[in-house]
């Protein structure tokens, strides 16, 4: 039985020799609103832009996973944790008006590294956004912070 408000999780493990890579990530695309698509991309020759893109067009995370890899247990228990959470859809931030990322996913306890050199005009008028749409919260995030909101 389905539960209300949460969406499927498809978990997609290929050496990425796939005969539609396209086809294969523009039905991820345009099924993302109801499923999630986590893809893991295993071996060293895998296609990683098929796993990556499958990934980002189904609002997932990728994982590449090498020969012999050690890390393998850690790798499959982050990819879990990140299809258990919600996560900010179409997140993006930047120092006043200028972008800084493209639009993306973020999940919870994801660390955000925002820098910019700036003169100490521009540090005088500081302002920093983030701002993400309102697909996996209740309600969208449009945080504005300015040098004044630090002192």
């Amino acid at each position: 039985m389905e539960s209300a408000g949460l969406k499927k999780r498809i978990f997609l493990l290929t050496d990425g020799a796939v005969s539609s890579p396209s086809l294969t990530i523009e039905q991820a695309r345009q099924h993302n609103a109801q499923i999630r698509v986590f893809s893991f991309g295993l071996g060293s020759g895998c296609d990683t832009n098929l796993v990556t893109s499958v990934a980002r067009a189904g609002r997932g995370t990728y994982t590449l996973v090498r020969d012999n890899d050690p890390n393998l247990n850690g790798l499959v228990i982050r990819a879990l944790q990140n299809a258990m959470e919600p996560s900010l859809f179409d997140t993006s931030y930047g120092f006043g008006p200028e972008l800084m990322s493209a639009p993306e996913e973020i999940y919870r306890n994801t660390l955000i590294f925002a820098t910019k050199l700036m003169s100490r005009e521009e540090f005088s008028a500081l302002e920093f956004f983030f701002k993400t749409k309102s697909e996996d919260t209740r309600e969208a995030l449009d945080l504005h912070f300015t040098r004044a909101d630090f002192q």
